[in-house]
């Protein structure tokens, strides 16, 4: 593709100007934004231990990336094996930020535009300011998936346009990666495209070469999507559901619109949501001239004729204004509302045919004045970054809950929040009870009862102290740490049922008096050795007849062993793991987390779909 010397400017401009206002590359300062916990732990994660079934680390353990996709995190992990976590979770989150534009290049350059619309387009996608939010706010996969989609949706188009099974192959490949990077925006995105798809070409062809596309990508996807289906379908209650598709209230985005555009942490100025008012506004006023254009000169808004109207209005405009209409419609039906940052693709092509509509001179001067306002609303929001904070000095035997409870790094300069702890924990060796994004552990017959263990172990202030002690003996969290400036939550645990252990600046940490245990017989606590290593637990321990607690999350995979004979595993009311002991004296129990063996065969419809594509691309050459 021969791209014009101007545009190739314009993209260099687009690229240092976003990547001076994306992360400072450094392996010590941890980025703010409500996501960094989950994405961030993942790619320390998977550097220091890969891709592992089961992760201990948080909420008691949990099934590491069988519910979340993997391959931005195996990407990021990668690199942090060569140059650290921090760099590489930050120069990733970079990298997509900057090759964002290149891709929608990519794709505009299919509906052959004129080179000064290609230019507003460019820009207009490049600059709206959902892009700094998203990468503010810790969003990357999302960011991966822009891209990934992009790419998909030219190969798309193309075969659309043509009946060449090359392109439908190198789409579902596309949709592949797409699908495990991130799961949810890929759903989205497939409505949104697929609706693009029935608008641009409405017949029954259309729908075969979906089909084509959507059978391939599952078959390549196999060896994960068909084990995520399978396990997530019978769910009875599903965090990853409840929030993509529950139902949506009006005070739930007008919440959204408050936090995310009035009241954003990331703003680096008072006037960013004015800007973003006018950005609107603007794009609203230059979205009616590309429609109104085709309005009959003679007619008046109340009496032009629609159907002429819509005759005549330019195919690829038109296509665009239905579908941003699609996706407004889906942010009021869809409770997972990512797919706003697909809204930028159509909204670029009507901008930019509304300023050409203009006459020269105040084209030129309309233009003008939209970018550098749309530019200064993006470098506006600019992401945030902390000095890594010491992590308290308490012991490893037992887990540990934070206080407060909150996705914000901090509400003052010592107001350090939960979030903090649910990265810092793990990095330092200790298990914490909390984590984030629950949908990760709220899959199957226990996630009810995990869920609302999770959320009473989470509120102490509204439980009495004796059945928190209790509650917290249940998940084997023998210290909790409170940031001193909560003065309430230090109150609550000056009690001689939590016992003070450490204090310093920021922290002061208790520890049940007495502790707990990690195994329990009859309701006992039980001294064992308990050795965790990848996917498997073995404890050492004095048995008795009768129900063992094993005090880590329940799962259908766990399969166990005491003294070597096989026993059944359920979870009792806390969604954690129980078992039957026919034995008295010392023993050993194994727990190991399993795959079905059928699942092997999804590994091999993979590879056989992999190899399938390979052939028909190859055949192209």
């Amino acid at each position: 593709m021969r791209v014009d010397k101007l545009i190739l400017a314009v993209l260099l401009v687009i690229i240092v100007i976003k990547f001076f206002a994306a992360f400072p590359l450094d392996n010590t300062s941890i980025p703010g934004g409500t996501d960094v916990a989950h994405f961030f732990t993942n790619t320390w994660y998977v550097s220091t231990y890969g891709l592992t079934k089961w992760n201990y680390f948080w909420y008691g353990g949990f099934p590491f990336l069988r519910y979340y996709p993997p391959l931005a995190f195996l990407i990021t992990g990668l690199i942090a094996k060569v140059i650290g976590a921090l760099l590489a979770y930050k120069l990733v989150n970079n990298l997509f930020v900057i090759l964002i534009p290149l891709a929608f290049y990519s794709f505009l350059h299919e509906f052959k535009l004129s080179r000064e619309k290609e230019i507003v387009a460019l820009i207009t996608f490049s600059f709206i300011p959902i892009f700094a939010y998203f990468l503010a706010d810790g969003r990357f996969p999302t960011l991966i998936n822009v891209f990934i989609a992009l790419l998909y949706w030219k190969f798309l188009k193309r075969s659309l346009d043509s009946k060449k099974f090359y392109n439908i192959s190198i789409a579902a490949v596309l949709l592949n990666l797409s699908l495990i990077t991130h799961h949810t925006t890929t759903f989205l995105f497939i409505l949104i495209s697929s609706a693009w798809a029935f608008i641009y070409r409405t017949n029954f062809e259309t729908i075969k070469k979906l089909l084509a596309i959507g059978i391939l990508t599952l078959a390549l996807t196999a060896w994960w999507s068909l084990p995520f289906f399978l396990e997530t379908v019978s769910t009875e209650r599903s965090g990853l559901y409840l929030r993509a598709v529950g139902e949506v209230y009006v005070g739930d985005i007008i919440y959204r619109i408050k936090t995310s555009v009035l009241e954003s942490p990331f703003y680096a100025s008072y006037i960013e949501p004015y800007l973003l008012v006018i950005v609107a506004s603007l794009i609203a006023l230059f979205s009616l001239l590309a429609i109104t254009k085709y309005f009959p000169r003679s007619s008046s808004l109340l009496s032009f004729d629609l159907w002429k109207v819509w005759k005549t209005i330019d195919k690829t405009t038109l296509d665009f204004v239905i579908l941003s209409i699609f996706i407004a419609i889906m942010l009021f039906v869809v409770r997972y509302q990512r797919s706003v940052i697909f809204l930028s693709i159509p909204v670029a092509f009507i901008v930019a045919e509304g300023l050409s509509l203009l006459k020269k001179n105040l084209r030129v001067f309309a233009s003008g004045l939209f970018i550098l306002i749309l530019v200064a609303s993006y470098l506006l929001i600019r992401p945030q970054v902390f000095d890594m904070p010491e992590y308290p000095n308490i012991p490893k035997d037992g887990r540990v809950i934070f206080f407060p409870i909150g996705s914000a790094y901090v509400t003052s300069s010592n107001q350090m929040k939960n979030f903090y702890s649910v990265i810092l924990s793990p990095m330092n060796g200790q298990e914490n009870i909390r984590g984030w994004h629950d949908e990760s552990q709220l899959v199957g017959k226990s996630a009810a009862k995990k869920f609302n263990y999770l959320m009473n172990v989470s509120d102490p202030l509204h439980t009495d102290k004796e059945e928190y002690y209790k509650l917290l003996r249940e998940g084997y969290i023998n210290y909790v740490v409170v940031n001193r400036n909560d003065t309430e939550e230090m109150n609550y645990f000056n009690d001689t049922i939590f016992k003070q252990i450490f204090s310093d600046s920021m922290f002061v940490a208790y520890q049940l008096n007495p502790k707990t245990t990690y195994v329990e017989f009859n309701g006992m606590n039980v001294q064992s050795d308990v050795n965790k290593t990848v996917d498997k637990i073995e404890i050492d321990t004095d048995c008795q007849k009768g129900t063992v607690l094993v005090k880590e999350s329940y799962h259908q995979n766990w399969q166990a062993l005491v003294n070597g004979k096989k026993t059944d595993v359920s979870f009792d009311d806390y969604g954690f793991i129980k078992l039957m002991s026919d034995f008295e004296g010392r023993c050993k129990i194994v727990l190991e987390f399993e795959n079905p063996q059928y699942y092997q065969l999804f590994y091999i419809i993979s590879i056989a779909s992999v190899v399938f594509i390979l052939f028909n691309i190859l055949k192209k050459f």
